[in-house]
């Protein structure tokens, strides 16, 4: 007689458990690798759950500081980015042609939109990254939770891009630190 035992990965609980893991625990842990122009690594603070999927980020280093939230949905990854809209948003766009355009290489739908927060009258960019860019059913993938590499993959690539976002800006002297807290308009 064989036993086996293994995870149901059809639990609801199961998976917004993993969730939670991945965006309060792993992608902070990470986070934490990543380097500023100078060489320093942030103090990375994460929000509780919010907006339905996500946790708010600010990494802060000696040179710069910036908060993002990151929303993971079980087949779908979302990175928004907030800047003070001090200039245009083709402006920031090419500014951070190469951040945003090597993401856009490995699936990423990277979008830019101006917009003026509701409660404190500040006037942001929303750099928006959505992964996989294409959301029909034949480009899914239903793994994210559940595949170890997969999910490494994607939370390295989350850092990569903050990191390269972090040193574009500093390299650029762009204010990348807004009042309001980052997360879905």
């Amino acid at each position: 007689m064989v036993l086996i035992f293994g995870e149901r990965e059809a639990n609801l609980t199961f998976l917004v458990n993993k969730t939670e893991r991945l965006l309060l625990k792993q992608l902070p842990a990470v986070l934490e690798r990543i380097e500023d122009s100078n060489g320093h690594k942030p103090k990375v603070q994460v929000s509780k759950m919010n907006n339905i999927f996500g946790a708010n980020y600010r990494l802060d280093t000696p040179g710069v500081a910036t908060k993002m939230w990151v929303g993971f949905n079980v087949d779908r990854i979302i990175i928004a980015y907030f800047l003070p809209a001090k200039q245009a948003s083709e402006t920031m766009r090419e500014t951070f042609r190469y951040t945003f355009g090597g993401a856009e290489s490995v699936g990423y739908k990277v979008n830019y939109e101006e917009a003026t927060i509701k409660d404190s009258g500040e006037r942001i960019i929303s750099i928006w990254c959505t992964w996989p860019a294409i959301q029909d059913s034949s480009h899914l993938s239903t793994e994210l939770l559940s595949n170890p590499e997969k999910k490494l993959f994607i939370i390295q690539d989350i850092a990569m891009m903050t990191q390269s976002f972090i040193r574009t800006a500093e390299r650029n002297a762009v204010d990348i630190l807004t009042q309001c807290d980052p997360g879905p308009l």
